[in-house]
């Protein structure tokens, strides 16, 4: 069983990533490549701040994985608030 918290996992693919991928292994990969793409922007523009905030982390998360997942950064109450995770 595949994990599909959006419940539209057959028309917009794995966790409703930009290419509409299914398999999970390729999810994955891709996923960790714009990880290391993004890293050293997330690093930066986390470097600058002197107290970090949860805006921050949101801003972490889309910086790191936006091009791949048009939901990151964006709070899980509202992408998902029947959800718990």
């Amino acid at each position: 069983m595949i994990f599909d918290p959006f419940g539209d996992f057959e028309s917009r693919g794995y966790l409703r990533n930009s290419q509409r991928l299914k398999d999970p292994a390729e999810v994955k990969a891709l996923e960790h490549c714009h990880f290391l793409k993004n890293l050293d922007m997330a690093f930066s523009a986390l470097a600058s701040l002197e107290q970090l905030a949860y805006e921050h982390v949101l801003a972490t998360h889309k910086t790191l994985f936006g091009s791949f997942y048009p939901w990151a950064g964006q709070d899980r109450a509202a992408i998902a608030p029947d959800l718990a995770i």
